[in-house]
């Protein structure tokens, strides 16, 4: 198995059990960050807010 501990990842959904199965998921895979967004707004601001320190996320995960 893959080594995924040292990932961060961005969960954008406006279905709380959509945000929390995903984040269960990636908890099982060990990955080391996991951060929830309700919509696009709230999700463009945490990536904002991250790319300004430097700690972006390695990948985001979201509904269409």
């Amino acid at each position: 198995m893959k080594n995924y501990s040292s990932l961060k990842c961005l969960v954008v959904d406006d279905f709380e059990i959509s945000r929390i199965t995903t984040g269960r998921m990636l908890e099982s895979l060990k990955v080391q960050e996991i951060c929830y967004a309700k919509d696009g707004l709230e999700a463009f601001e945490l990536i904002k807010q991250r790319c300004e320190s430097g700690d972006e996320f390695d990948f985001i995960m979201m509904d269409w």
